[in-house]
């Protein structure tokens, strides 16, 4: 949809140029009437909608034999993709540790700080002897 426009901004005064603008003077188009009218607004919601329901029905009947595991098993096992798939194993798997470290660092390190010299504020309760007891932590 494109949008309807005649004069407008601003100069170096501050005024807009739509001061000198005048309805009677220069009328709206008579396809943006058109466009703005109630049935037309409805005539294309309805396109729309028929258009998107019908491209996801097309996209559904064509995908619908389609499993998707079964190729992406099928494409890992394949020999010719085995240094990509150990590649991006490899990375994966590097990631996912990297996350883990990082976050055990963060929450470690955040617990520590926020502790008084005494074990009573952490979230584990190591004193109770080889049972491990949950407490709130006061975080200020």
């Amino acid at each position: 949809m494109a949008f309807f426009s005649y004069g407008g901004g601003s100069n170096l005064n501050g005024s807009t140029n739509f001061d000198h603008f005048n309805l009677e003077s220069h009328p709206v188009p008579r396809w943006v009437d058109l466009v703005c009218d109630d049935k037309c607004r409805e005539l294309i919601g309805d396109c729309i909608q028929l258009f998107v329901g019908t491209a996801v029905a097309v996209y559904l009947d064509k995908t619908m034999n389609i499993n998707p595991y079964h190729e992406i098993f099928s494409g890992l096992a394949n020999p010719k993709h085995e240094a990509q798939v150990r590649e991006t194993l490899a990375s994966v798997c590097n990631g996912a540790v990297e996350t883990l470290v990082k976050t055990s660092h963060q929450v470690l390190t955040n617990t520590y700080s926020n502790a008084n010299s005494n074990f009573s504020s952490l979230p584990v309760d190591f004193r109770q002897g080889g049972n491990c007891v949950r407490q709130e932590v006061d975080r200020h």
